[in-house]
């Protein structure tokens, strides 16, 4: 499928430092190491099923989390994680963050990502270990190096949120 694939990247320099949804002074009042961050990137997005069952594990570990979604996967979010999380302060949901700037956090305990090369760049530039979920392209090699190589990370077990499998990969990172 992409036999003609050019690695041009990484682009991880070329991101814009603004904060306009309050990311950042939204992390400044959580404790140190505690937060997920979860961005799958701009192009992909799990299934609903998966959004969901991702949703119920950070509720289920009470795991305090930012996660950065578009507005059309945020439709599939239930409405009671919505309203539970967001309201009293355990997560926040917004439609872009400066990656980067959360990554360098003191708050940032972990990264769920898709495994794209410039998010793995950012990550191991800030030390933060992953959760991996990969769709296309270099994403699940990306994922390979970071679990079985490097060993800063983990593989979403079966390849796929549920919401046993992404409790016990929250609880081991």
């Amino acid at each position: 499928m992409y036999n003609n694939f050019l690695n041009i990247g990484p682009f991880n320099l070329v991101s814009s430092p603004s904060d306009e949804f309050s990311c950042i002074t939204w992390l400044d009042n959580q404790k140190p190491g505690s937060v997920a961050y979860i961005s799958f990137g701009t192009k992909f997005s799990p299934p609903p099923h998966e959004l969901v069952a991702l949703a119920e594990a950070l509720e289920a570990t009470k795991t305090p989390f930012l996660w950065s979604i578009n507005k059309d996967s945020q439709r599939h979010l239930p409405l009671e994680f919505l309203e539970k999380t967001t309201t009293n302060g355990l997560g926040k949901i917004v439609p872009w963050a400066p990656q980067v700037q959360v990554l360098e956090h003191i708050a940032i305990g972990v990264f769920v990502t898709h495994s794209g090369w410039n998010s793995v760049l950012e990550s191991i530039g800030a030390g933060v270990p992953m959760i991996c979920r990969p769709f296309i392209g270099d994403q699940p090699i990306n994922t390979w190096m970071v679990e079985r190589v490097w060993g800063i990370g983990v593989r979403i077990e079966g390849g796929n949120f549920t919401k046993l499998g992404t409790c016990r990969a929250l609880e081991q990172v």
